[in-house]
């Protein structure tokens, strides 16, 4: 390290962040991963260099074997260690700071992100000026834009408190839940807000599937000429048509009505539906999320650990609220494997239906009272005098054909008889689908279980636990994720209140409560500790073991 003072060290998480970071300095000096130049630092911190102390690194900790009579552990003061790994590289970042008078905060533009970067400032006593670089892509436009845009550190407080008692919360739930099953059973238990609530779905389904009943249902046509009307049960599908099972039946036109519907294109992107899409044509969540994070650090993609269905200059956007998945330029990178050349696509082909916009599709709708039967039928289609309808139609020609000349039924009015052949089909129904890849994403993403950035680790942790598993139905298609005996025997195990959602409401009330602009979440911090003392202090009633050797 030379004796040149520099003015500013810009804090990343990532290598990749720094070195694009580095290149729009003009920092162009690499010195053993430390990028200088123009007055500024660039490094980085790998990810999750610091962490929450384990319960044996608290100095007031029982360090003796597992006990159900010493939970729940409760920190009085919440300390931090640095990955034995990373122990070198903290020093060398402790060393830049002595040379500095300001840092820029450049980890990822999220809650996780502002809490790795503070908590590295706050434990090694940083007392210069700290701001905050909120880039939403790696782009140089991106972070020209951003670096002229510094955020002063009292702008993300509210961001960093939020990733703060997540961390807190998961980290009472986690010890304190595996500690209490693992001596309950006997054996070693692994138990948290996300992953038990996720086998707790697999398992729910696994049920359902094993304990499948078929029941009869009907379906019943009638056509016409060119048109088939559908029957309209009003019970649900489950009783005989009063009709003849086969045969003709006559039946007159109540209602023929027109109207437009508006026919929007799929959402824009977030992290798990582009996951999701991905995995439905054979890609695996590990693989495609790898494959995200390779475009974002190419500059080729925004920042992808979004939940956001919002468009770039669309709505109100706060600093620390983002936009959805969209291309940064209009090809990807030519270097990139396969796999990034399909997501890109896929992340162009969604932006330029955005741009196109919705489309708008004709209606004609026919009403018959067959028999005493309702039969219904209903003509879309686009107007091919008026190309500018179809919107994004235009972009998915087999939907856009299936919708031109596509009417049938303009020829039928009110009051009109017609004579029909009528079928009438009996049906079994069938059990539910086991989870796949894409729609567990899906369940996940729709129930608020995880955030965008661990839903991929939640499910692969089940399968490196070996509580699930994964089997590939057909090449091409997502993997289906069931549970194994293991995942089975924990959650009949259980009790409700640990699989069902009490953690995830109890962690939406405090980030809720935090991002409103309060300070002190204290209080949420013990009603979890008082929630996990009632939910140990039944299990010690029930309990066959006494304690496990750590």
């Amino acid at each position: 390290m030379t004796n040149t003072t520099y003015e500013t060290l810009y804090l990343c998480e990532k290598p990749s962040q720094a070195r694009a970071l580095a290149r729009q300095l003009g920092a162009s000096n690499n010195e053993d991963g430390v990028f200088t130049g123009g007055g500024a630092v660039v490094l980085n911190a790998y990810g999750h260099l610091l962490n929450l102390a384990m319960p044996d690194e608290y100095s007031d900790h029982d360090r003796g074997p597992w006990s159900l009579s010493n939970l729940p552990i409760v920190p009085r003061k919440w300390e931090w260690k640095v990955k034995a790994e990373h122990i070198e590289h903290y020093n060398k970042i402790a060393a830049w700071l002595d040379r500095v008078k300001t840092v820029v905060i450049a980890t990822d533009p999220d809650e996780e992100g502002e809490v790795i970067g503070r908590q590295i400032l706050y434990e090694l006593g940083f007392k210069g000026d700290i701001r905050r670089l909120w880039v939403s892509a790696l782009d140089p436009n991106s972070l020209k834009q951003a670096l002229n845009n510094l955020f002063p550190l009292s702008d993300t407080d509210t961001a960093y408190r939020a990733g703060c008692v997540r961390r807190q919360l998961d980290w009472l739930y986690g010890i304190n839940l595996s500690r209490a099953f693992s001596v309950s059973s006997g054996q070693r238990t692994s138990i948290g807000r996300v992953k038990t609530r996720l086998l707790t779905e697999l398992v729910r389904r696994e049920c359902e599937i094993k304990c499948f009943t078929p029941v009869n249902y009907y379906t019943a046509t009638a056509k016409f000429e060119d048109v088939v009307l559908e029957w309209q049960p009003a019970t649900g599908c489950v009783d005989i048509p009063q009709l003849p099972l086969d045969g003709e039946v006559t039946g007159i036109c109540i209602t023929a009505s027109e109207y437009q519907e508006t026919l929007e294109p799929s959402l824009p992107l977030t992290l798990s539906a582009l996951l999701a899409d991905a995995a439905d044509i054979g890609i695996d969540v590990t693989s495609g999320y790898a494959a995200v994070q390779k475009l974002y650090e190419a500059g080729a993609i925004s920042y992808p650990r979004t939940g956001s269905t919002v468009m770039p200059g669309h709505g109100k956007h706060g600093f620390a609220v983002h936009h959805a998945i969209v291309n940064m330029r209009d090809a990807c990178p030519d270097w990139l494997p396969d796999t990034c050349q399909i997501i890109f696509n896929m992340v162009h082909h969604n932006c330029v239906l955005q741009h196109i916009g919705a489309a708008t599709v004709h209606v004609r709708k026919l009403v018959f009272d067959m028999g005493g039967e309702i039969f219904t039928a209903a003509d879309r289609w686009v107007d091919p005098l008026k190309p500018r309808e179809a919107g994004w139609l235009l972009c998915d020609p087999g939907k856009h054909s299936a919708l031109e000349n596509n009417v049938k039924t303009a020829a039928f009015k009110p009051g009109d008889q017609v004579h029909a052949t009528l079928k009438v089909e009996r049906n079994l129904t069938v059990p539910p689908e086991r989870y796949t890849e894409a729609s567990l994403l899906r369940h996940m993403a729709k129930a608020e279980i995880g955030t965008e950035a661990t839903r991929v680790d939640a499910i692969n942790n089940l399968v490196i636990n070996q509580v699930a598993e994964r089997k590939q139905a057909k090449p091409g298609s997502s993997q289906q994720l069931s549970p194994t005996e293991k995942g089975m025997s924990l959650i009949e195990r259980l009790p409700p209140s640990v699989t069902g959602n009490t953690m995830e409401n109890q962690l939406r009330n405090a980030l809720i409560y935090v991002r409103s602009g309060q300070a002190d979440f204290t209080g949420h911090l013990r009603n979890a500790s008082k929630w996990l003392a009632t939910t140990i202090s039944r299990m010690k009633q029930n309990s066959t073991y006494d304690l496990i050797r750590s």
